[in-house]
Formats: C-alpha cells, sequence, structure tokens
C-alpha cells in the first residue's frame, strides 16, 4: 500500500513539475528572448560541474540540501530587489517568494533533521548575487524565470532517475512544481511576454 501511494505520488510530481520545464518564447519580441535566454544560460551556468543537465545526486539528502540552497538563492535575490524596487505588484511578488520558500525550507530542514542529512553538501551555486541588474524589475523577473525554470527541471530529474523516493520530500517537489509552474506564467505576463 505505502508502495503503491509513493509511486503514484512520485508520478503526479513528475507529471506536473515537467510541464515548465524549457521556456516557451513563441509570443515574445526578439530583444526580450535574448534576455530570457542569457538568464537561463547564466541560471544553468551556477550549477556546479556536473549538474547542468541530470543534477544526479548521491542521495535524497544531498538532492534536499542542493533545494534548501536554491531556495535560499531565491530568498536572497528578492530581498535585494526589495531593497531597490518601488513596484508595489512586483514587491508582493517578491515577499511572497520569501514568505513561501522559507516555509518550504523550514519542511526540508525538519525532513533532514528527521533523517540525518545535515552532512550533504549542496550542488546549487548562488544565481542572484552575480547578477549585474538583480535591483531592476526587468533583471529581477528575468532572474527569477530562468531560476524556476531550473527548479522545476531538477526536481524533475530528482523524481525520474529515482533520487527522491521518499513520499513526504515527493508531494512537496509536486507541490513547489506546481506553485512555481503558476508563478513563471505571472511573471511573464507581468513582464509583457504573453500576449
Amino acid at each position: 500500500m505505502k508502495q503503491a501511494f509513493l509511486i503514484t505520488a512520485l508520478a503526479a510530481a513528475a507529471s506536473v513539475i515537467g510541464t515548465s520545464a524549457t521556456p516557451d518564447h513563441r509570443t515574445v519580441s526578439a530583444d526580450r528572448t535574448v534576455e530570457l535566454d542569457t538568464a537561463e544560460h547564466l541560471v544553468y551556468s551556477r550549477y556546479s560541474t556536473g549538474h547542468t543537465s541530470t543534477y544526479p545526486q548521491t542521495s535524497q539528502a544531498a538532492a534536499v540540501t542542493t533545494m534548501i540552497a536554491h531556495h535560499q538563492d531565491a530568498i536572497d535575490g528578492s530581498r535585494l530587489y526589495l531593497e531597490h524596487s518601488t513596484n508595489p505588484t512586483i514587491r508582493a511578488f517578491a515577499e511572497r517568494v520569501i514568505r513561501v520558500q522559507t516555509d518550504q525550507i523550514d519542511q526540508m530542514n525538519t525532513w533532514l533533521d528527521d533523517h540525518g542529512g545535515r552532512d550533504a553538501t549542496p550542488a546549487w551555486a548562488p544565481v542572484f548575487c552575480t547578477i549585474d541588474n538583480w535591483g531592476s524589475d526587468d533583471g529581477y523577473l528575468t532572474t527569477m524565470i530562468a531560476h524556476h525554470q531550473a527548479a522545476i527541471a531538477m526536481y524533475q530529474s530528482y523524481i525520474v532517475n529515482g533520487t527522491v523516493t521518499d513520499p513526504t520530500i515527493g508531494l512537496l517537489l509536486r507541490d513547489i512544481g506546481k506553485g512555481q509552474t503558476g508563478e513563471i506564467e505571472w511573471m511573464h505576463q507581468q513582464h509583457g511576454d504573453r500576449t
């Protein structure tokens, strides 16, 4: 029974988070496509060597630790953005990113405490601290879109390659993937990428 639940949960997570792993530039201007592609390249290149496509991990604990580092990067970037932004709509979104991802980090830390995984090394290197225009609305949205897309691809890989087998983490990945898929669409709309 538990194994059937796990298989169902992980399959659902893989199908949900796999829907937005690659950017869709069909309705984006040529200049904006270049911006998105540049951000995507920078985000993906920030993964440590050996984690650029399949995101292999040696254990669930290493995967969860990497997810925490990835979330913390989004939180740090959002805090930096808030220091300079005056756009109330995007500020509210950045505040939501901080609130939601802090809560998710707490859930992941609880899982690590329960499963003895505090010695794992993350495979994520910070992105936002390397972005020249992180303080602008455009820079924040462009980078966060690529950041979310990298997360979704990473989470899907963890499920498909069997790194994540615990149903608690599988369901959390599903929920994060669903939320970030919606946030990507919202960010595209705010930036005018969608018509």
